[in-house]
């Protein structure tokens, strides 16, 4: 059985129901920038596509899953820098479909499609990463998360939302830059 992580989610806990009693929801919300968010709009009913705030932006890249993945790619761009390339000054780029599978609070697994294009030069490249895709946001149990996590961020959404509106299931959209430098 797992344990509650006091360190975040009481905070979390507080702050999403507290929003929730306070004003119950009645409209959409322009962007996604936590769970309360998520499920004003599903109640709205109007489905669709909504966007990613810079909350939410924070908080993804925030994420050990998303530092691990920028680290990864670093690796693996610098793996494709040769000085051939910089002197024929070719451009290395991401290959096509390029994406990544990571992780992040309220989002839970999400995909993001990678591209990255440059010309090599000797000492510090920088390069300019461009994340995005979308999401299908449900209120789903995640696996390996605990009884209490699945709860408290999943299962009373979810109970909330079934109660005060429809089911209308909606995408979250983001679409995101980072920086990297990488030496040769």
């Amino acid at each position: 059985m797992s344990s509650l992580d006091t360190s975040k989610n009481y905070d979390i806990i507080y702050d999403f129901y507290d929003e929730l009693i306070i004003t119950i929801p009645t409209s959409s919300t322009p962007s996604i920038s936590n769970t309360l968010d998520a499920v004003v709009h599903y109640i709205s009913g109007l489905g669709n596509g909504v966007t990613t705030s810079d909350q939410l932006y924070k908080k993804m890249k925030s994420e050990a899953s998303y530092k691990k993945m920028v680290e990864e790619l670093k690796k693996t761009i610098k793996g494709k820098i040769t000085d051939d390339k910089i002197k024929k000054g070719e451009t290395i780029k991401a290959a096509d479909g390029s994406y990544r599978d990571i992780e992040c609070y309220p989002l839970g697994k999400y995909r993001v499609n990678v591209n990255y294009s440059f010309v090599p030069k000797k000492g510090d490249n920088k390069v300019k990463l461009h994340f995005s895709g979308r999401k299908s946001w449900e209120f789903k149990n995640i696996e390996g998360k605990g009884f209490w996590y699945n709860l408290i961020n999943e299962n009373i959404p979810s109970f909330i939302k079934d109660i005060l509106g429809s089911e209308k299931s909606y995408d979250v959209i983001y679409d995101f830059y980072d920086e990297v430098n990488i030496a040769y």
